[in-house]
């Protein structure tokens, strides 16, 4: 089975190769790198893959210990390097600045802008967890008593110190999906707890430390790494480095792959739920006869013999339907102006029996219903008359609308 080790591992390797494309360092480019963090570890990678690759560092253990590797030095301060303009295709300052003091990180940066036409800066992001927290708040208070700094900042502080020399800045944060393993929070707080003995940090701080590693529940998450980019207006951006920072064989890798397909198969297999075997099929039902064909009668048959399609047979006989008597012709209606006796469909009462209520729209005996005069004259103003009635010219529509 895979164990949590080998995958963390596996996880690790991995932001290693994507802060490496971030880098993009290639074959023949001049490389300035401030100081020999991670043990030189990505140093000697460029150097290996063609990198001319050069350190500068002020301590004199140090110096001697890059001359024995052959590595190419510059004896001085990034405060102020000792190099012309331009003089480098990138300057990489890996897990440098936390380390100097927030002060002199301006002038470092314009520094590193003048001497160099790319820079690179890769920093560990701040812990987010407890146990981390509290172990860099004791290594910072620790460090800087004793002349020293240790402080990690967000992504926002490095980049706005970029951009105020260059005009691009490019930024990646890359993260871990994975918790280190026991042993490995063991290990780490253990590596803190060496150094700061041989820098003769406060025996309190030391027995703290002991403290929160010896907790069960104590869990050190792993820090995500900033990398920022910063390049001159117009300088066109490499996507990735093209080699590999670790050349790990196949062998390996497919040897990984199989174990962890193994495990998800297992842990598939273990979460499945159980489901009830199938009911036995019920037996196949007889099948159903087809009914036999049904002959044409014969004497279509014989009055077609060889026929590729068979008769069609005539319709049935109808008997010849009843004479109707005619209908006498019904007129026309009326087209204007002649009332309908029965405009709703109502046939009008029989002759010498009167309708039970009325006749429909009966007239009524009065020959002036509304109670107006039988002069025309004075009839004259009735109905739909638009004109104006007769009265004062200052009468205005509205006023005495009915001449009270």
């Amino acid at each position: 089975m895979l164990d949590y080790a080998a995958e963390f591992l596996r996880e690790s390797r991995r932001i290693d190769q994507l802060i490496w494309d971030a880098m993009s360092l290639v074959r023949g480019e001049r490389v300035l790198f401030c100081g020999f963090a991670n043990d030189g570890l990505w140093v000697k990678r460029a150097i290996e893959i063609g990198v001319d690759v050069s350190v500068i560092e002020s301590d004199a253990a140090k110096l001697a210990e890059l001359e024995t590797l052959g590595i190419s030095t510059l004896r001085g301060s990034t405060t102020l390097i000792p190099a012309r303009d331009n003089s480098f295709d990138a300057i990489v300052a890996f897990h440098y600045l936390h380390e100097i003091d927030p002060t002199f990180h301006t002038q470092i940066v314009w520094e590193l802008a003048r001497v160099g036409r790319r820079i690179v800066i890769v920093e560990p992001a701040p812990p987010a967890d407890p146990l981390g927290k509290r172990i860099s708040e004791l290594y910072s208070r620790a460090k800087y008593e004793a002349g020293a700094f240790e402080e990690y900042r967000p992504i926002d502080y490095w980049r706005k110190l970029l951009a105020m020399v260059k005009a691009d800045v490019l930024m990646q944060q890359f993260t871990f999906t994975r918790l280190a393993p026991r042993f490995a929070v063991e290990e780490t707080v253990g590596l803190i707890l060496d150094a700061m003995e041989v820098e003769q940090m406060p025996q309190g701080y030391l027995e703290e430390l002991r403290e929160l590693a010896r907790r069960p529940e104590a869990q050190l998450s792993p820090l995500s790494r900033f990398v920022l980019v910063a390049l001159g207006a117009g300088e066109p951006v490499r996507a990735s480095a093209g080699t590999l920072f670790r050349e790990e064989t196949a062998a390996e890798m497919a040897e990984l792959e199989e174990r962890r397909a193994a495990v998800a198969a297992a842990a598939a297999a273990a979460v499945a739920p159980k489901r009830p075997a199938a009911p036995p099929a019920p037996p196949a039902e007889p099948p159903i006869p087809a009914p036999p064909p049904v002959a044409p009668p014969p004497a279509y048959a014989a009055s077609m013999p060889g026929a590729e399609f068979p008769p069609v047979l005539p319709p049935p006989a109808v008997a010849p339907a009843a004479a109707v008597p005619p209908q006498p012709a019904v007129a026309p209606p009326p087209a204007f102006g002649i009332p309908d006796p029965a405009p709703f469909g109502a046939p009008p009462p029989p002759a010498g029996r009167p309708a039970p209520l009325g006749t429909p729209f009966a007239l009524p005996e009065d020959p002036d219903p509304f109670g107006l005069s039988p002069d025309p004259e004075e009839r004259a103003g009735f109905g739909w008359n638009w004109e104006p009635p007769d009265g004062r010219p200052e009468t205005q529509p509205g006023d005495e609308p009915f001449g009270l």
